[in-house]
């Protein structure tokens, strides 16, 4: 909470505390007062403390604007008379949280060679477009002379209170690498009891770290004295973690979050966007090359897509349909069409060559044939999203279709006369050649 180190500010202050050196820190909102208060930046430096907080302390504002939690000149202890590391330490811990860490014990040895025991309650502070916190605050009162309880050996129940409170896994590593600290979290997500990797190398408990990215930001951040932030996979695990390692006196902390779910959320997220795009790229082609018109309608009857072939066919530019009503593209065929959309939409079922006639705007006044097929889109949960529409002219098939029917109409009409000639002849009459007349009735 108060060790000494030059730091420059990282992020900006609100203007109700004091920063000045020759000022104490004083709250906006009035505090009891035998209640200390600190607040700290993200790199753990005091900027400001108001003066009950010196009190107890016993040091000036412009001493304290030196400190910091890491690195600490004045012995911390833990309510059982252990040692309490700055890295530990309740403003810390919600730094690297984001949560709030209240009600902790604190031995603090000061200056003047006195021990006084506090209480601390530690409160992150937010940016309001920062998902992590900027600064701490940190209010402390004296608590009665504390006789400390007896040091118990087994390591793994030294960890502080807030240590096991925390969401994350957390450890520490001495200068030779060996393990320190171990939460239970930490124990769970590494899948090894704390008690057999207190005291032991991290790289002979995890061999296959060696080597890998977990192996050269510790190093990294331990040699240049520099927080780390990464994310990388651990085969022996099949996990992937997301880690921050900040060095301190002893070695290095780190805290770490197994995000193995969210990443398999991710990868299933990417996969189904780039299937989606691949799909998307499929019916762009389709709609591009079809020689017959397609189109999405919504269930407003808005135009949603469409191609050229029917936007030719309707006689308006492509992007002139978007957002349109088929009403309004297509006024002088409304009234017939949109009783199919609607039913189509309603039942769910599928509406096939269908024979359309009718007259638009490509060519008004002059009527074209369509054979038109509507096809319900439906989400996962079965509504129906829009229609699906395929439009293929069929205007000079039918025009052949009636023509055969002229000719076939024709030729009848020229056997029958034909007959009725036979039929009025004297004499007998057979045409060999042609199956259709055999005699006359002579």
């Amino acid at each position: 909470m108060q060790n000494p180190r030059n730091t420059e500010p990282q992020a900006k202050i609100d203007p109700s505390v004091s920063t000045d050196s020759n000022k104490a820190f004083y709250p906006a909102a009035p505090l009891p007062t035998d209640v200390g208060m600190v607040l700290q930046l993200a790199d753990g430096s005091i900027q400001g403390c108001n003066s009950h907080a010196q009190e107890l302390l016993g040091m000036t504002a412009e001493q304290m604007l030196l400190c910091t939690s890491i690195n600490s000149r004045w012995q911390t202890l833990r309510k059982d008379g252990s040692d309490f590391p700055g890295e530990t330490h309740p403003a810390m811990v919600a730094l690297q949280t984001g949560q709030p860490c209240l009600n902790v014990i604190m031995g603090f040895d000061r200056p003047q060679g006195e021990l006084i025991w506090l209480t601390l309650n530690s409160q992150p502070l937010f940016q309001a477009d920062r998902s992590t916190p900027y600064a701490v605050v940190t209010t402390f009162t004296a608590i009665a002379q504390q006789k400390p309880e007896p040091v118990c050996n087994a390591p793994a129940q030294q960890l502080s209170d807030t240590l096991e409170s925390i969401s994350d896994g957390f450890f520490a590593l001495d200068r030779d690498w060996r393990f320190t600290y171990l939460n239970s979290q930490a124990a769970r997500w590494l899948n090894r009891p704390s008690k057999d990797l207190i005291g032991n190398s991290i790289w002979e408990e995890f061999p296959e770290s060696v080597g890998s990215l977990f192996e050269q930001e510790y190093r990294h951040a331990a040699t240049f004295q520099v927080t780390v932030s990464f994310e990388s996979f651990y085969p022996p695990l099949n996990a992937w973690y997301a880690v921050r390692a900040y060095p301190i006196p002893s070695g290095l902390a780190v805290y770490f979050q197994d995000v193995t779910e969210q990443k398999g959320a991710r990868a299933v997220f990417i996969q189904q966007a780039q299937t989606a795009h691949q799909q998307l790229a499929e019916i762009e082609a389709i709609y591009a090359s079809a020689p017959i018109g397609l189109c999405f309608i919504d269930t407003e009857l808005r135009f949603v897509r469409i191609n050229d072939r029917l936007a030719e066919i309707n006689g308006v530019p492509a992007a002139a349909h978007i957002g349109k009503t088929l009403r309004e593209i297509l006024p002088e065929m409304a009234d017939d069409l949109e009783p199919l959309y609607r039913e189509v939409i309603e039942t769910k079922v599928p509406l096939k060559q269908l024979e359309v006639r009718g007259t638009n705007s490509a060519q008004p006044g002059v009527e074209h044939d369509w054979l038109l097929s509507l096809y319900p889109l439906r989400a996962e949960d079965d509504r129906v999203l829009g229609v699906n529409v395929t439009v293929h002219e069929i205007t000079e098939r039918k025009a052949t279709q009636k023509e055969i029917q002229r000719l076939n109409q024709e030729l009848e009409r020229r056997i029958n006369e034909l007959q009725s000639i036979l039929d009025a002849v004297p004499v007998g009459i057979t045409i060999a050649d042609d199956p259709t007349v055999s005699s006359n009735s002579r």
